[in-house]
């Protein structure tokens, strides 16, 4: 009779550990899928946000916008997808869709950008973006000139 119960005690413990086991792996997979889908998204948003903080000047052309650097240029292209090209990396958004970008500028003469407004649909959902660029007061006052 001891042995009954303790068999019984055991199944339901084994069942219930089965249990707990298989909604944490599928709840893992799910965080999983979740974080490789918004992964492209977060990761063009940290590129595009360090171009904004890091180049010297911004400028928009008739494709799309470009970052100068001392040394090197990097651009952005809007064609049905947004694409960051730098040298001979390429990097491709193509989850935003209906994408739109707005540009404020500092000096529309030098289409010089001081404000990128980026919106579209990420996986169904809405997407906006809004990144701005200070310039130092020596850099406006060579524009004047």
């Amino acid at each position: 009779m001891e042995m009954i119960v303790v068999m019984l005690i055991s199944s339901i413990i084994v069942t219930m550990s089965y249990s707990i086991y298989t909604k944490i792996f599928s709840l893992k997979q799910k965080v999983g899928d979740m974080y490789g889908h918004n992964y492209n998204m977060v990761l063009f948003n940290r590129l595009l946000t360090t171009d904004v903080l890091q180049s010297e000047l911004i400028q928009s052309d008739d494709s799309g916008f470009s970052f100068l650097y001392k040394d090197h240029e990097v651009k952005y292209v809007f064609d049905e997808v947004l694409v960051r090209k730098q040298a001979t990396i390429t990097d491709t958004l193509t989850s935003l869709t209906g994408c739109t970008i707005e540009f404020n500028y500092v000096d529309t003469t030098h289409h010089v950008i001081k404000e990128i407004r980026i919106s579209g649909q990420y996986d169904g959902e809405d997407v906006s973006m809004v990144f701005n660029k200070s310039y130092g007061a020596d850099f406006l006052m060579k524009l004047d000139e």
